[in-house]
């Protein structure tokens, strides 16, 4: 059968030759369309995760919905050993976040301050890639802000800020720091209401270590959070005459890349796993305080959905594309058995089951598809491969348009096995389904009409 199938293939040249140039630009284009697709969109994350967060982070049960300092998590020394400790994390940087009022002459805004310990933060995150004047902090009194923050409040470099935030104990603590840098993210929150500052500076403005002392503690500033006694007790240790805990809201882990994040996350939650809700409460407002690890997507939900719209309308075109491909097969299997009529009764006149014709026929278009789609692919690949090392980058109007919406300008790929291997089966799943259709009408074949045309 394989023999006769592949000597039936090459009877009509021009109807192979056909199809086979129709998979081949068809597989070619589904494969770049879906490695561009999947670059643009790792570039899209990469934008945002690594101006705010990175890909992994450790802080408190509920911190990704509610910024409020009391979800800072204690930081053991232990915790940190741990975390450096398990395979593919780079780095750690421990962060201090939360709202504060920022001061400039007779201007002020409402901003979310951000402290970073500087030498860390730059190996994790890109903030320090997007600075348009001065430099990236490398002082304590060191403060970055976004360009449209600068222009609102009047800033330059070396302005001169005052910061105010309230504090864990419900005071008010206030910091000067100095703008070093100007930067432009084409992020609008960085951009308008964000200052970031050293992590030195931020731990006097939000004072997170909470000293206690057993037999002499005014705990009424928690139970104004409404924390109970044992929730107290959750966060702090008060079992010691004089104890001192370092608290963070959140620790960024630098790793390699996507792939080497998924699998640390995946290590990682096995000991830092969301806990077990109490009851209808959400997340956000529990009284559970535990560490867990969080994933970008968990983190910036706003790219997720972002991505998710995009990948729809791909999807949309890459499906219209398979369509007519799957189409082609079909008409190419309607026309090969109209043309063998005479062949195929003669055949089940002989004896010749059904079925056989039909395994037929499916080898016939297997020795067509396969080595079409395999030149598809291959040429695809090594396109979006010249991509990724040679991204198409935009400049002028049309960068800036792309800055404005939140986008990289630029066009680049990723050679992804994963995305291969949906493309493969995108591409000969429904060549086989619709060969599978075309091929009803050989059960519909009379032998003994088919004899009485000879």
């Amino acid at each position: 059968m394989i023999r006769l199938a592949l000597r039936n293939v090459w009877r009509n040249r021009r109807r192979t030759m056909v199809t086979l140039l129709l998979f081949v630009i068809g597989s070619f284009l589904v494969v770049v369309f879906r490695f561009v697709a999947f670059g643009v969109h790792q570039d899209m994350i990469w934008h945002t995760v690594g101006l705010k967060t990175g890909y992994l982070e450790l802080a408190a049960y509920g911190w990704p919905v509610n910024h409020d300092l009391t979800r800072a998590m204690t930081v053991e020394p232990g915790l940190l050993r741990e975390l450096a400790d398990t395979s593919g994390v780079r780095i750690l940087a421990r962060r201090l976040q939360g709202p504060g009022l920022v001061n400039h002459r007779q201007s002020s805004r409402l901003v979310n301050i951000r402290g970073y310990d500087w030498s860390v933060e730059r190996q994790i995150t890109t903030l320090d890639s997007k600075i348009r004047q001065g430099r990236y902090g490398r002082l304590p009194a060191d403060a970055l802000v976004g360009q449209q923050l600068a222009r609102q409040l009047g800033l330059e470099i070396g302005s001169e800020l005052a910061l105010i935030a309230s504090q864990l104990d419900g005071s008010i603590g206030s910091v000067q720091v100095q703008v070093s840098g100007i930067y432009r993210a084409a992020d609008m929150e960085l951009d308008t209401a964000t200052v970031v500052i050293s992590l030195e500076r931020a731990r006097e403005l939000f004072a997170p270590d909470v000293k206690l002392a057993a037999n002499n503690t005014d705990l009424s500033f928690l139970q104004s959070h409404d924390l109970s006694a044992a929730d107290i007790d959750q966060l702090f240790d008060v079992t010691t005459s004089a104890a001192q805990v370092e608290r963070y809201t959140s620790i960024g882990l630098g790793v390699g890349d996507y792939r080497q994040a998924e699998k640390v996350y995946q290590e990682l939650r096995r000991s830092y796993a969301p806990p077990v809700r109490d009851g209808a409460v959400a997340a956000e407002d529990s009284k559970i305080y535990a560490p867990v690890i969080y994933f970008w997507d968990q983190l910036n939900p706003g790219i997720v959905q972002l991505v998710w719209l995009d990948q729809v309308q791909g999807e949309m075109l890459i499906g219209f594309l398979l369509l007519i491909l799957a189409a082609g097969v079909f008409n190419n299997v309607q026309m090969s058995i109209q043309e063998r009529q005479r062949e195929f009764g003669i055949m089940l006149a002989m004896g010749t089951r059904q079925w056989t014709i039909v395994l037929q026929l499916f080898a016939e278009m297997l020795f067509v598809l396969v080595p079409a789609t395999a030149l598809g692919l291959l040429l695809g690949s090594l396109l979006s491969q010249y991509w990724h090392v040679h991204p198409i980058v935009f400049s002028g109007e049309y960068a800036e348009a792309y800055l404005d919406m939140g986008f990289q300008p630029r066009i680049t790929a990723i050679v992804d096995p994963g995305e291969l291997w949906i493309a493969l089966a995108s591409l000969l799943v429904p060549a086989w389904i619709f060969t599978g259709l075309a091929c009803r009408r050989v059960f519909r074949l009379s032998p003994v009409q088919i004899i009485n045309t000879i």
